[in-house]
């Protein structure tokens, strides 16, 4: 039985010039109450859709439907719900019911199933199941960051510099902010070839219909100007470095990125930002996906080191699908559920994260510490015609970074043998930072294209961006896009 919970639809629906523009609403269990994220929503009459965040809400963009149009709620394990437009901005509130069936329900499996061994066929079969094609996708991207600074002290050891005081160290500290957030959206097409003959870093081209950005301003004024007067007498046969003990590198206090594309005026560079951003994080995303790690896949590759337990089964648009619970033994990093065909193996869902007092490359080594403490991932695929295209993948990344060394900045002249040092500013830097960063991307249509298509589209190496003050759901009306969370709503740029 389908249940809804009834509210006044005016206070959940976003209305301009009298016409019903979205519907804002939330998934929950029918039983908990408890909100049902990553929900997987479908127009039926449409190849589009969205899901819901991580709070369970969702922003459905009906401005092209009927009120006949059916919208269709899957959640694997539950019971998958169908409403038309009419129903649903009645009821935007959906709340559904788990369907986990016994597997001793699938009479066609047998007696004795081995949940370790389903999961060590995934792999088996994952060339026959994901195989990546030349193709042209519609997608929405959310990238977040967030820095906590815990700890910054900054003393000043040795300054042979006119222009530096014993203040310098108090003003670095004052200038670096103790905390700092972002959201960037980006919405628009994404052209992807795995064509081995293209460089990889071309392999991804970027065609963006929409950008927002939301920044903290950070005022680093003060402590440019002090360093701009540092810099500005510095003579042809001179340079600058950094050093750290035996480690060091050149300093590059000249600015070139404004003149590497002529496509924008320099004023115009604050409005834009380098493509290479979105880029390299769908590259980064396509090499997880492509469970080619046996790191960031663990429970696949080395199955040994974790307990399977198969919880159930369900069914997903046809589709008979295991469910399979894992934890880690000792030597094991993570937790969480599989969702498995039946038929044919591959993972149409997974969720999984850390386990319980585990965590990633943990290092410790001359003073420089680097630890992962989160790593979350929930993706799910759909089946087109036996292949399994991604629909949706969100991955959550935490770390702690730690640096307690002397660091100097040389200023040195050109010699013959041996270059001369003239100046230097050396501290003793204790610094202590949290790391919080996550990625979401929602694939909203595909469409396979010709090699030739895909070479003769030609994408900008910057992309305008639309810097905003606070998220609300008004930008994003008319496109189908994961509804921003109540934190993202509440945040105001600082």
């Amino acid at each position: 039985m389908i249940i809804f919970s009834y509210i006044n639809v005016f206070a959940q629906l976003n209305i301009n010039q009298n016409d019903f523009v979205e519907i804002n609403g939330k998934v929950m269990d029918a039983d908990t109450q408890l909100p049902l994220a990553f929900t997987n929503i479908g127009i039926l009459s449409k190849n589009r859709g969205t899901v819901s965040n991580e709070e369970g809400k969702y922003l459905l963009n009906i401005i092209d439907l009927e009120m006949s149009d059916t919208v269709s709620f899957n959640y694997m394990g539950y019971k998958a719900v169908k409403i038309s437009i009419s129903d649903l901005m009645n009821a935007p509130i959906v709340l559904l019911n788990e369907d986990i069936i016994s597997i001793s329900d699938f009479v066609v499996y047998g007696n004795d199933i081995d949940a370790k061994a389903i999961v060590e066929k995934v792999l088996e079969n994952k060339e026959r199941n994901y195989k990546p094609s030349l193709q042209k996708s519609r997608m929405f991207i959310r990238n977040r960051y967030a820095t906590d600074m815990q700890k910054l002290k900054v003393k000043s050891l040795k300054n042979t510099f006119d222009q530096l005081d014993e203040n310098t160290a108090r003003l670095i500290e004052r200038s670096v902010p103790k905390k700092q957030l972002s959201y960037t959206d980006y919405y628009g097409d994404v052209y992807s070839t795995n064509n081995k003959d293209i460089d990889k870093d071309e392999r991804i081209k970027l065609s963006p219909i929409k950008i927002i950005s939301l920044k903290d301003n950070v005022d680093y004024s003060e402590i440019e100007n002090t360093f701009k007067s540092l810099f500005k007498d510095t003579k042809e046969d001179e340079y600058w470095k950094v050093a750290s003990g035996v480690f060091s590198t050149k300093a590059n206090i000249e600015n070139d990125s404004l003149k590497t594309d002529s496509t924008y005026k320099v004023e115009d560079y604050k409005n834009t930002m380098s493509s290479w951003f979105f880029t390299e994080q769908i590259n980064r995303s396509n090499r997880f996906l492509s469970m080619n790690s046996d790191e960031s896949w663990e429970f696949l590759y080395k199955t040994g080191k974790y307990n399977y337990t198969m919880f159930g089964g369900t069914r997903i648009k046809g589709e008979d699908v295991y469910i399979i619970d894992f934890e880690a033994k000792r030597r094991g990093d993570y937790k969480g559920r599989l969702y498995i065909s039946c038929s044919t193996f591959a993972i149409l869902k997974a969720d999984y994260e850390y386990a319980e007092g585990k965590s990633g490359t943990d290092v410790s080594m001359l003073g420089v510490s680097y630890k992962e403490t989160i790593h979350k991932v929930t993706l799910f695929y759909e089946n087109h015609d036996g292949l399994y295209k991604l629909k949706y993948f969100f991955r959550q990344e935490g770390e702690i970074i730690g640096f307690k060394r002397k660091v100097e900045l040389i200023k040195k002249r050109e010699r013959f043998l041996l270059d001369k040092t003239l100046a230097k500013y050396k501290v003793y830097l204790d610094m202590m930072a949290i790391n919080l960063n996550s990625i979401e991307i929602l694939v909203i249509d595909e469409q396979k294209i010709s090699e030739e298509q895909f070479v003769g589209f030609k994408s900008k190496k910057r992309l305008k961006v639309k810097h905003v003050n606070v998220f609300d759901d008004k930008m994003w009306q008319g496109y189908s896009i994961i509804a921003p969370t109540e934190q993202m709503k509440d945040y105001r740029k600082r």
